[in-house]
Order: C-alpha cells, then sequence, then structure tokens
C-alpha cells in the first residue's frame, strides 16, 4: 500500500519529469486517460530518470530505492497500478507539470 503523497512529492515528481522531458497534458482528461497517458510516456522515457523514479516509488512503498529497484517486476508493476489510481493524481500532475515549465 501506498502512503499518501504530500508537497515535497510535487517536487520530486517535477524532477522526474524534467529529467524525462516529459509534458503531462491533464486538462479536460479523467484520472485514468492521464494514468494510461503517464504509463505509456515513463516507459519510452525511464531510462532517463531511473534512480529518481526508483527512489520516488521506492519512498512511496515505505522501502528503499536498491530494494525497489530489485523488486519482481510483477510486483513493481503493482505498485505503479497503484499509483495511477491515486485518487488525486490528475491534480498532483497538474501541479507538478505547472513547476516544470
Amino acid at each position: 500500500m501506498l502512503r499518501n503523497l504530500k508537497t515535497s512529492d510535487i517536487f520530486k515528481m517535477s524532477k522526474i519529469l524534467k529529467q524525462m522531458k516529459l509534458k503531462i497534458d491533464v486538462k479536460d482528461k479523467t484520472q485514468s486517460q492521464v494514468g494510461a497517458e503517464l504509463i505509456v510516456a515513463v516507459f519510452e522515457n525511464l531510462h532517463l530518470a531511473e534512480d529518481s523514479v526508483n527512489e520516488f516509488l521506492a519512498d512511496l512503498s515505505g522501502m528503499k530505492k536498491e530494494e525497489f529497484a530489485n523488486l519482481e517486476f510483477e510486483k513493481a508493476m503493482e505498485i505503479i497500478k497503484e499509483f495511477k489510481s491515486i485518487p488525486a493524481i490528475a491534480s498532483f500532475f497538474k501541479q507538478a507539470n505547472q513547476l516544470t515549465k
């Protein structure tokens, strides 16, 4: 189970989005659409922010970065699916995306 998002997470996600050169357009999109778009974009650009992503998802999961990096693929995907289903995720990405401009 992931912890709730907090203010400092906006800055961490902004750093990741900037490293990946991602701009997520959340205007007029549902949470599911934002999540799906994010997952595709992340996988296309994951190599650009591997350490930051591992650190961020590990923190949300209550793990150390190395622990998350060594998870079995299925467990990591469960965490990613849970992350994209966080109720306030669309608002969160809108704010994080604004910080990258």
